[in-house]
């Protein structure tokens, strides 16, 4: 069985959607874009490559060909193969959108396609081990590391929107080693997706996003376990802050599974403080005046407005 297929007839030739954007004249910024794990965040790539005409053609590559067929169905891709080096051969710029560890896995499958030279990036949530695995690269293969913060607890391509990153910012971890028109490429792709683009690290990356994304899905998993605790009667109690908190513990297992391997480092350093700063509330509780808990309470309000007024503390 031939491992492409096509879409329907609205598909990629042609389409009157196309910004001017590209440097050849023809209006795309890739002619060819590969995205390899079209779910929630792969999948709303695709759409809003399609819908802003960012590529010429857009191909799904996954190990599902059900599941690539939905997502074609959806309008995520064009074609779909369930070959990762067979699409990759077709690609200018190839969006590996798996799960951490399966990045990981394709970067080292990659080098089988000495020759063939594209951009690659990646929307992987731990980006240290992510860009010292594509150091193994070819050269033709010019690696930037991304992380569009962007999401929701939902999974699959059925959770895919065009929108999904109109106003998010998108993290790009260029490296000394990265080339100029790489990440110049990818950035722009970024922006055009409609996300706020920042630089930094990788290293800074993993130790920022282990407190503001990997932590609050930690934290989620064990506030559950303590109003399970609580008995009966906490479904019909549920404050809406509860719910807040624990929203994101319904997110795929295995997504966080590799997280949290990926980034075991950043990661215990940030339960290490969250601990610390939960004992210092119990010492108040149990121990302090008044004065002294609501005090404890106005400095983390003083903190959530000066983050929502976008300023942080000093390095």
């Amino acid at each position: 069985m031939p491992p492409w297929r096509r879409s329907s007839p609205e598909r990629r030739a042609g389409r009157e959607t196309a910004l001017n954007v590209g440097d050849d004249g023809s209006g795309f910024l890739v002619e060819t874009l590969g995205i390899a794990g079209v779910g929630l965040i792969g999948g709303s790539v695709g759409m809003a490559a399609r819908a802003r005409g960012l590529a010429r053609q857009v191909v799904g590559i996954g190990r599902s060909e059900e599941r690539l067929r939905l997502a074609r169905d959806l309008g995520a891709v064009d074609e779909f193969t369930t070959d990762l080096l067979e699409g990759a051969s077709r690609c200018d710029l190839l969006y590996l959108a798996t799960p951490v560890m399966t990045i990981i896995e394709q970067l080292r499958q990659l080098p089988q396609l000495r020759g063939h030279s594209c951009v690659v990036t990646d929307g992987g949530s731990v980006k240290g081990l992510i860009v010292r695995a594509a150091e193994a690269l070819p050269a033709e293969m010019r690696f930037v590391g991304g992380h569009p913060m962007a999401g929701s607890e939902d999974a699959g391509v059925e959770a895919a929107r065009e929108d999904l990153f109109q106003g998010a910012t998108y993290v790009l971890t260029p490296t000394d080693q990265s080339d100029p028109y790489a990440l110049d490429l990818v950035r722009r792709f970024a922006e055009a997706l409609g996300s706020r683009v920042v630089e930094m690290s990788p290293e800074r990356h993993d130790r920022i996003v282990a407190c503001t994304s990997h932590l609050p899905h930690i934290a989620a998993g064990a506030f559950l376990r303590v109003a399970e605790a609580a008995g009966p009667g906490v479904r019909d109690v549920r404050a809406g802050s509860f719910r807040d908190l624990t929203r994101v513990a319904a997110s795929p297992s295995t997504l966080w599974r590799d997280i949290c391997c990926a980034n075991r480092g950043p990661i215990l350093d940030a339960l290490r403080q969250f601990r610390e700063a939960l004992a210092r509330a119990e010492e108040l509780i149990a121990d302090g005046t008044p004065e002294e808990i609501e005090s404890w309470f106005e400095a983390g309000r003083h903190l959530n407005s000066g983050l929502a007024a976008g300023k942080e503390a000093p390095e």
